[in-house]
């Protein structure tokens, strides 16, 4: 269209790993300037009582979008982790003069369940649940002249989407968290998809960098889930305690079946795993479970299968309240009992300063520590014994490299990651790419 433009203007995202994800993309014309948002994501507190009255440093801003006259006219979200959806409250709460009349949020049934359960939590009677639309996959959304199109991409929660965004002829795609190899045929159902968005052509791809520091190609969850069943089976007579991130549901369902099936007691102990758990039965994932609280502990069965909260040894989830003694008749036995950390350590400064005590703390009280091959620890255990117990939701720089192959985007924007794993992408674009290694609030002309 004569006269008009279309930017990127990142909201945040660019500055650490996942922290307050959220891409505007603006289009301009005849002194208008419309815009949807890809993610509005939050900065994740330190600990699971700190979640309530954050401050305005946790959001992304959009004061200046008011100065400029912008209208907002939906949000896509891609998936359901709070760094992606945690800003939806923040942001209708402070920003709804930017919201067109139509505006409305989608995502996947998973997503929105996330959004209403954990970010609303139900019951507070503002909850504008009627804007919240749940989106199939390949339905076409029309928001004014966007034209927006969601798509499945594997990654580490149920409901994950990559977004394709058309307007004024320009071609925006966004694959959110994701990684090549999943289950069955998906991996091929995906790359077909990006195939033949690079056929109709991409004017700018925004690729996740969470892994641009690790060579060869993200392995697909079966390959943890069965490393952590086998430890399982292997500790018949242990009470076992499995330590993962809270909306791995694949990973989590396919333990409580595996032990349900060697007729052992499961449990989920902690706030945010009961709280996802909640959410896949209500999208039909139905599986056997009891939460326990904190009077139920002296009364665990010694053969039980415990999944906690905890594994970046936040203050105030499961395991830290265990080694500090605040779970009354908690008692460990270091003859039988076994500890699995199932999860990588997320590189932050202070997670990076709390997990390896927990590890150490962990170590003395069990007979055996399993622990993922990313833990941090500041010496190795004696009794710790590293494994598979993990995989990333990220694709790394031989997926990244696939991907660019066959969508050949005009700009390749590196976002979810810092500086430096942002400009280690720029050795994968191919020829005819150009990297724009975008600051946020930047305005980046497609």
């Amino acid at each position: 269209m004569a006269g008009s433009r279309v930017y990127i203007d990142p909201r945040g995202g660019l500055q650490n790993v996942g922290e307050r994800n959220c891409y505007a993309i603006v289009f301009e014309h005849d002194g208008i300037k419309e815009a949807i948002l890809l993610d509005c994501g939050q900065k994740i507190p330190s600990g699971e009582s700190d979640r309530d009255n954050l401050g305005p440093e946790y959001f992304p801003n959009f004061d200046d979008l008011i100065k400029q006259g912008i209208r907002v006219r939906a949000i896509f979200i891609s998936h359901g982790h709070i760094d992606h959806v945690g800003g939806v409250k923040w942001f209708l709460e402070n920003y709804s003069s930017l919201c067109s009349d139509d505006f409305r949020v989608y995502g996947s049934a998973f997503t929105l369940g996330v959004l209403r359960k954990i970010v609303y939590k139900y019951d507070e009677p503002q909850s504008p649940l009627w804007k919240f639309v749940t989106l199939q996959t390949g339905t076409v959304v029309r928001k004014g002249l966007f034209s927006a199109q969601m798509f499945p991409v594997n990654h580490s929660i149920p409901g994950a989407m990559g977004i394709h965004v058309s307007v004024a002829g320009k071609n925006i795609l966004y694959l959110g968290d994701w990684k090549r190899r999943g289950p069955g045929d998906s991996e091929a159902v995906f790359m077909d998809k990006m195939e033949r968005y690079g056929v109709d052509g991409v004017d700018a791809l925004l690729l996740d960098s969470t892994n641009a520091d690790e060579d060869g190609a993200t392995l697909s969850e079966e390959v943890a889930t069965s490393a952590i069943i086998e430890t399982i089976n292997r500790h018949n007579n242990a009470r076992v305690l499995i330590a993962t991130f809270s909306s791995h549901m694949h990973r989590i369902t396919a333990i409580v079946e595996a032990a349900r099936r060697a007729n052992r007691p499961v449990f989920l102990a902690g706030r945010s795993l009961i709280n996802y758990s909640y959410i896949a039965q209500l999208q039909g994932v139905h599986f056997f479970r009891r939460d326990i609280n904190d009077d139920y502990y002296p009364l665990l069965p010694s053969n039980a299968v415990i999944l906690c909260t905890g594994v970046q040894a936040e203050p105030h989830s499961f395991l830290p309240r265990m080694l500090a003694g605040e779970i009354y008749g908690m008692a460990w036995n270091k003859e039988r009992d076994v500890v699995i950390i199932a999860a990588s350590t997320i590189p932050k400064e202070d997670i990076l300063a709390r997990v390896p005590k927990m590890i150490g703390e962990l170590s003395k009280i069990v007979q055996t520590i399993y622990l993922a091959r990313d833990v941090v620890t500041d010496e190795e255990p004696e009794n710790a014994i590293r494994g598979m117990y993990h995989v990333s939701g990220h694709g790394m720089r031989d997926d990244s490299a696939a991907v660019l192959k066959v969508v050949r985007p005009r700009l390749l924007i590196p976002v979810h990651g810092d500086a430096q794993r942002r400009a280690l992408m720029q050795s994968l674009a191919p020829h005819g790419t150009t990297t724009v290694l975008a600051s946020e609030r930047q305005e980046v002309e497609i």
